[in-house]
């Protein structure tokens, strides 16, 4: 308590965070799956289907991951992770500019391995030159040069010198600026300028007469399916100028989810670590290279592949035992997630793309014939060579959606959405072989969907306007949906799906009939209202954890008050403690019973808090523990799901039991 000697008014910082409890988002889904593009092995947070496309391209033969995507936030979703996996010989396409020298200057990457990136090229040109001349007096020791203007010479400037003394041979020299002085206008170079001859008749410049100077820069541009994606223009090769290549055209750090979407291309200096050259002119990139990559001014990377045919299931799992967290174990460390999906395990073989030739244009017959056209300026890119993943086994499926289970329920704060198996062609449902899959799980922290979902398909794959997909998205959005609209208490079960034109089986009432209590949710189409999720139960074999509502909520509820209360570890274990953390939960829970979450007509029916002497005894709080007793009655079904909060020294832990309470 500070004391005050002198009249006056005061400020006194007052932390409020302490008595009030906030709620976590619940409606953020995890996507692992196939793209065309992105980083692997990674999670990154999206915001939109637009910005999906911008970071992991288009719908693809070869998977589910973009339909659900677009499926998630056409029902409602507005945010995901998303984990892209691959096999370990999944290759970045790449390719080289080569210096005057004839030797490799720069390295051309594309940002992401794939086959996509084949169709990227890159065309170099001469960039825009800065340019000056030379006083008449100049420094007598040739490491610097008075000039008429220093603008557009910044420090690491490369410098093309020339001078023509006497109407002779041009002489010429390449340097570096390493310093300006702006008041006397002077460049420091980094080596000497030629002012004796060396040999008989070697050209030296004369310092009584001017020298010319311009700045030495050059552009890319970048092309993608022969279309322009982006242009960089006066970009250097030297790395301490400010417009230094590979320092402005790179990856964004991986450590942050929210970062830009990263540039198509990735730029390395071939000659890191390697010593000047004798002139800098060797090292500049050729504008008239040619190599089988770079022809006609256009450099075409090769050699990425998609690392799809080589696909296991443990490219879905990751390893547990090694360092590097690979698919499924990207999200590990990812607190934002509640629902995980994992919709390409179930991936079928798709008919190969076919694209039509383009009819020959008509010919006018009163017209005098046309010259033949001129043979095209660059080559024509290579034909699109896409990869087919494997398909999986049962026993291959079941691992996988096994993994995610497990993962929920080791971090016991999101839930997993599994898709039941595709229909194998058959036109009559048969519920024993759903029954017999929905019998591999036991678990509150999972669901099951059934049947798929057809979607319109933009590549017309077999020549088909729909294509059937896992209903994993479509379930997402309606989930994320229901949270933001109405709340996690509310059961995501009789809700529109939007963006899809059918199912891929008709699950009539008396199907559902059998499904329904062996907790297998459907999704019905109904005369005059559409198609709609019917159902919202967990895999649990526990009455308690029947609804998947009911379990989401004490997720919420869990989650929230552990995020909260963080503060109260390595506090005094007193009285005042004590009644601030009831004050703080009881506030919480409040909030949620006046939304409906909480069944019961006064608060003392919906939920209690108890943290006394009582389940606090000596031997308790000697132990460096405290216990918080929290009970909350759901709103379906109406039993008590009593929580335990623990802190001990140096944590807090939160167990579940599960019971009837009158």
């Amino acid at each position: 308590m500070p004391t005050y000697l002198t009249p006056g008014v005061y400020y006194e910082p007052v932390d409020t965070s302490r008595g009030r409890l906030t709620a976590v988002r619940t409606d953020i889904t995890a996507f692992i799956g196939l793209a065309q593009r992105g980083p692997l092995h990674t999670a990154r947070r999206i915001d939109s289907w637009q910005q999906f496309q911008t970071l992991y391209g288009d719908f693809i033969p070869g998977g589910y991951l973009a339909y659900s995507a677009k499926a998630y936030f056409e029902n409602g979703g507005r945010r995901a992770y998303i984990v892209r996996v691959a096999a370990e010989d999944a290759q970045t396409a790449s390719g080289e500019l080569l210096g005057r020298d004839g030797t490799p200057t720069l390295t051309i990457a594309a940002s992401s391995a794939g086959s996509w990136g084949n169709r990227v090229q890159v065309r170099l040109a001469n960039g825009r030159s800065r340019a000056t001349t030379t006083y008449l007096t100049q420094p007598p020791t040739g490491t610097a040069s008075n000039v008429a203007s220093i603008v557009g010479f910044p420090v690491g400037s490369l410098v093309r010198l020339f001078q023509k003394p006497g109407g002779t041979a041009e002489i010429e020299a390449y340097r570096v600026v390493t310093a300006v002085d702006p008041t006397d206008r002077c460049l420091t170079w980094d080596a000497p300028l030629k002012l004796v001859p060396a040999f008989v008749g070697d050209p030296v410049f004369d310092l009584s007469a001017p020298i010319d100077l311009e700045t030495v820069t050059y552009t890319l541009s970048v092309l993608e399916n022969g279309e322009i994606r982006a242009v960089y223009e006066d970009l250097s090769i030297m790395p301490a100028h400010e417009r230094y290549a590979p320092a402005l055209i790179r990856l964004p750090e991986p450590a942050d989810d929210e970062q830009p979407p990263p540039p198509l291309i990735q730029v390395t200096n071939a000659h890191a670590g390697s010593p000047p050259p004798p002139s800098w002119a060797d090292w500049l990139p050729d504008v008239d290279a040619a190599t089988p990559q770079f022809t006609a001014g256009l450099l075409t990377l090769i050699g990425g592949t998609d690392g799809l045919s080589n696909l296991q299931a443990a490219d879905f799992t990751g390893d547990p035992s090694a360092l590097e967290r690979r698919g499924l174990r990207a999200l590990e460390k990812i607190e934002d997630v509640s629902l995980v999906a994992c919709p390409d395990i179930l991936i079928q073989p798709a008919p190969p793309l076919h694209f039509d030739p383009l009819p020959p244009p008509e010919v006018d017959p009163c017209l005098p014939p046309c010259p033949p056209l001129p043979p095209p300026s660059a080559p024509p890119l290579p034909p699109i060579v896409t990869e087919q993943p494997p398909q999986f086994s049962e026993f291959e499926i079941a691992l996988v959606q096994q993994a995610i289970v497990t993962h929920c329920e080791q971090l016991a704060d999101r839930v997993a959405i599994l898709d039941s198996l595709p229909a194998a062609g058959t036109a009559v449902l048969d519920p024993s072989q759903v029954l017999g899959w929905r019998q591999r799980f036991d678990s509150s922290y999972a669901a099951l969907y059934y049947p798929w979902t057809l979607v319109v398909d933009p590549l017309r794959l077999g020549g088909q306007i729909v294509r059937a997909i896992p209903p994993s998205g479509h379930v997402a959005g309606i989930i994320a949906r229901t949270d933001l609209r109405d709340g996690v208490h509310k059961a995501p079960a009789n809700e529109i799906i939007n963006w899809v034109q059918g199912l891929t089986l008709d699950v009539t009432a008396e199907w559902q009939a059998i499904l329904n209590p062996a907790h297998v949710n459907c999704l019905r189409q109904f005369s005059g209202r559409g198609l709609r999720v019917y159902g919202a139960r967990t895999l649990s074999s526990n009455t308690a954890w029947r609804f998947l509502n009911v379990r989401r909520l004490l997720i919420l509820i869990e989650k929230s008050i552990s995020m909260s209360i963080q503060w109260a570890v390595f506090e005094p274990n007193d009285f005042y403690l004590r009644q601030t953390l009831i004050l703080a939960i009881s506030s919480f829970l409040q909030a949620l019973w006046q939304r409906g979450a909480l069944v019961g007509g006064t608060p003392e029916e919906a939920f209690f808090v108890q943290c006394d002497e009582i389940n606090n005894p000596p031997e308790v709080t000697e132990a460096g523990q405290l216990i918080i007793d929290v009970g909350v009655a759901p709103t379906s079904p109406a039993e008590f799901v009593v929580l335990r909060i623990g802190r001990t020294r140096d944590e807090l832990e939160i167990t579940e039991q599960a019971g009837l309470y009158n």
